[in-house]
């Protein structure tokens, strides 16, 4: 079951829709979810089509990490979800992730949460089964989203 309602966009978009979830567990957080967010929106099939503020949350899961830096973006494009699976991995290995500890430090982490292509692979699961779950992926999420409804809005009135 999808997350947001991504489907009537994509009526107006003709392209799939994605929601994804940046993270950084750095001191300077900010600056790399900005980074991950300016290589995403040079890419050539991507359009950013709104973002999310960056907000500091608490580790998850009671991890012993210092604090994160969150935020989420709206995207279309038409890439497959598993192309764009693939971009994005590749985004975060130009910012400096390094896949050493499950869970462990990351400078960024970009996480596919909902889409109006959904998938179910062993690598890959869309919706995010457990975004829901996590105040500091929906709360963003559901930012970007409502800055997308109000830009859209704003064009048609």
């Amino acid at each position: 079951m999808a997350l947001f309602k991504l489907d009537s966009y994509k009526r107006d978009l003709g392209h799939n829709l994605h929601v994804v979830a940046l993270g950084s567990s750095q001191p300077n957080g900010s600056k790399w979810i900005e980074r991950g967010t300016e290589l995403i929106s040079e890419h050539p099939q991507i359009m950013l089509l709104s973002q999310s503020a960056s907000y500091p949350s608490a580790p998850f899961g009671g991890e012993v990490f210092r604090c994160f830096t969150n935020a989420a973006i709206l995207i279309s494009t038409q890439l497959s979800t598993l192309q764009l699976f693939y971009a994005l991995q590749a985004i975060e290995g130009l910012c400096g992730r390094r896949r050493v500890l499950r869970n462990g430090h990351r400078t960024l982490d970009i996480d596919m949460i909902d889409s109006t292509q959904n998938i179910s692979l062993s690598r890959l699961t869309i919706p995010h089964p457990r975004a829901h779950e996590r105040h500091f992926v929906m709360w963003p999420a559901r930012e970007a989203l409502e800055v997308y409804q109000k830009a859209t809005l704003k064009s048609k009135g």
